[in-house]
């Protein structure tokens, strides 16, 4: 399916992007901000597993503990301890790799219809991985700033 092609391929940037970033420099937060890199990494992960999964009534493939870091309103500034950003960039690779297994397998017959914060109406998994890559497009145009401000 050409939707998770393109998300493949922009994780695959997303990647290329960070790779080369430290802990402080995943970690910093701009001011006037309340999120950094790695929470926006681990933020497109969350939402791509509930779009995905969640939102088709399947097993999320990631652990709870690691949600909770990046659901939506969250901040790196209330962690106390952060995740480990090795496991969060292994995940970006590695999650829709698994969604384009899963899909080609026709697991995916069931969806719950949502409407989006911004107004889609997501009606079928087809639908969601097209909202995802907008979704992750926004938030890696954040992460390109941040790295910016450098």
């Amino acid at each position: 399916m050409r939707g998770i092609d393109i998300l493949i391929q922009n994780r695959n940037y997303l990647s290329v992007l960070v790779s080369g970033l430290d802990e402080k420099q995943m970690s910093f937060i701009p001011e006037g901000f309340k999120t950094n890199i790695l929470w926006n990494l681990g933020h497109i992960l969350v939402t791509q597993q509930t779009l995905h999964y969640t939102l088709a009534a399947k097993r999320v493939q990631m652990p709870p503990p690691l949600r909770k870091f990046f659901q939506k309103d969250s901040s790196p500034k209330e962690w106390t301890k952060a995740p480990d950003t090795e496991h969060v960039k292994s995940l970006i690779l590695e999650l829709p790799k698994k969604l384009q297994e899963e899909y080609n397998s026709g697991t995916f017959s069931e969806y719950q219809e949502y409407i989006t914060e911004t107004g889609f109406r997501l009606t079928s998994i087809e639908d969601a991985i097209d909202f995802n890559n907008f979704h992750e497009g926004y938030h890696m145009g954040i992460i390109h700033s941040f790295i910016k401000m450098l």
